[in-house]
């Protein structure tokens, strides 16, 4: 499914555990498990990243709260559906 996927790991290893002073290293109680809200918030950005090269041209769009709060919301709802 969607949200078994290697990228899901990809992602947060770069994110949050890259060195050992990555904030999921030095913070580990709070990313064990892993916390859906991070992951909806990565689902958000790799749609704002998809949202950049909308018909083959690159458009630079800034990732902010208020743009993609509903695509967050979204993912959120359905990470949420998919974990029960």
């Amino acid at each position: 499914g969607l949200f078994r996927t290697k990228l899901n790991q990809k992602a947060a290893n770069l994110l949050w555990y890259s060195n050992k002073k990555d904030e999921g290293v030095m913070f580990e109680k709070l990313f064990t498990p892993f916390p859906i809200p991070a992951l909806a918030l990565v689902y958000a950005v790799a749609e704002c990243c998809v949202n950049e090269r909308v018909d083959s041209e690159w458009t630079d769009i800034s990732f902010s709260c208020g743009k993609y709060k509903e695509a967050y919301d979204k993912h959120l709802a359905n990470l949420n559906k998919f974990h029960l």
